[in-house]
């Protein structure tokens, strides 16, 4: 450019030419230069319009990567924002668009790349084939609400309901139905987040639910439970009939794995797990004014047992496991037919894990907060319920336990509440 400028002067200082000559050799490439400034002009506009189309899109897209909502989904909200905005473009250049949703140790974000091309001036001979430019932007959810309780029952169960006067308290994590939450009379709902694919009750719940969530599959749909089954062949007189009861007044330490037998524990007895995999093949029973605890625990209960604390004065106190392949947990059924967890309100200080009910209800009832002691508890059951005057509630201390959360719920899981470009 300042090379053409020079000769350009020299040309109009030279006086041996005419006027005419040099005027006809100069307005070309005046002209030239002129159509080429207008050309990078428009195409550095047309960059940037590319850019920011790519930025708003990755932001926008970066939302759907949540447990909540998959990779496809955050493609397609990407896709759909990048061709809304190339429609409302008079002279769009053609374009050519690829979404990739990227795998990071601090989470998944949303890569746009638009690739656009837009012939030049002089049939694109200049540059040849015209302009090629693009707009490439990573976007990554931030603002993270945990996940702490899922109904995962779908149709049109009411997956979560509190009915009376109770309370389900996650006042810094998230609630979610894949179907409806049901809230009555005077009972509550109070989270950080409340969600629902269907529809929930116009009160008592606080923030309002927001309806039509993306549903949440079951985070442990794929975890394998040990067989049970070797406990019928073994122990002839394994029914529930021939429980082994602890009821001297005393403390009792069980060793961990299967108990083919019923356990109860009643009168003002202590039983305590040892740390390790309790299999329950039939009933725990907890009753009168007995106390069970555990550190380090995981236990499951077979299909045709479920635990049983009913005592009127019992303390439950628990801590799931640390480490291996159930850490995180400390309560679970997984039975074909349902599987029930039912916990008698403030007689249970501390349920430090997940609590899972693969099929089965995870039922509060009578009076008093359960689990108030805990770091912070997850519940995933097919039904969650509350009834009486009974509050659950969960905590969400994560980095105050030595206790794993497992992929897919609590902090590694739930909604992010805003976005933000990396690149």
């Amino acid at each position: 450019m300042n090379g053409i400028a020079v000769w350009i002067g020299k040309l109009f200082a030279d006086r041996r030419g005419s006027i005419a000559v040099k005027f006809a050799l100069t307005v070309p490439v005046i002209a030239l230069l002129s159509v080429g400034a207008v050309d990078l002009m428009a195409v550095r506009a047309t960059h940037g319009q590319l850019q920011s189309i790519a930025d708003n899109a990755a932001l926008a897209g970066a939302r759907s990567l949540t447990l909540a909502a998959d990779k496809v989904l955050a493609e397609e909200r990407a896709a759909s924002m990048v061709r809304a905005a190339m429609s409302e473009w008079p002279g769009a250049p053609k374009y050519t668009e690829t979404y990739t949703v990227i795998e990071a140790k601090d989470g998944r974000r949303l890569r746009v790349t638009l690739n656009g091309h837009r012939p030049s001036f002089f049939g694109s001979m200049l540059p040849p084939g015209g302009w090629n430019f693009i707009g490439d932007a990573t976007a990554i959810p931030v603002g993270q609400t945990p996940l702490c309780a899922i109904g995962t029952g779908g149709n049109n169960l009411d997956a979560i309901s509190t009915v009376g006067a109770s309370r389900l308290t996650a006042p810094d994590c998230m609630v979610h139905s894949n179907s409806n939450i049901l809230v009555t009379n005077t009972a509550l709902i109070t989270a950080s987040a409340v969600q629902t694919v269907k529809g929930a009750t116009a009160s008592g719940i606080s923030p309002a639910a927001g309806q039509g969530a993306v549903p949440i599959e079951d985070p442990f749909a794929s975890m394998a439970f040990p067989s049970l089954n070797p406990c019928k062949a073994q122990n002839p007189n394994s029914g529930q009939q021939w429980p082994i009861v602890y009821s001297d007044n005393k403390t009792h330490y069980l060793e961990p794995g299967m108990h083919c037998r019923p356990v109860t524990v009643m009168n003002v007895t202590t039983l305590i797990l040892k740390p390790g995999v309790h299999l329950f093949y039939k009933n725990l029973s907890v009753l009168g004014t007995a106390r069970l605890t555990g550190d380090d625990v995981f236990l499951f209960f077979n299909n045709g047992s479920d635990p049983k604390f009913t005592g009127p004065h019992i303390k439950i106190d628990l801590i799931g496991r640390k480490s291996g392949t159930y850490a995180g947990m400390v309560m679970a059924t997984a039975s074909m037919n349902g599987g029930d967890i039912s916990i008698p309100g403030t007689r249970v200080e501390r349920l430090l894990g997940v609590v899972y009910a693969r099929n089965g209800i995870l039922s509060v009832t009578g009076s008093g907060e359960a689990a108030g002691k805990s770091d912070w508890t997850v519940v995933v059951a097919n039904r969650i319920q509350l009834s009486g005057t009974a509050t659950l509630r969960i905590n969400a201390n994560y980095e105050d336990s030595d206790v794993p959360v497992p992929a897919g719920v609590g902090p590694n899981g739930g909604i992010m509440t805003g976005t933000r470009l990396t690149n």
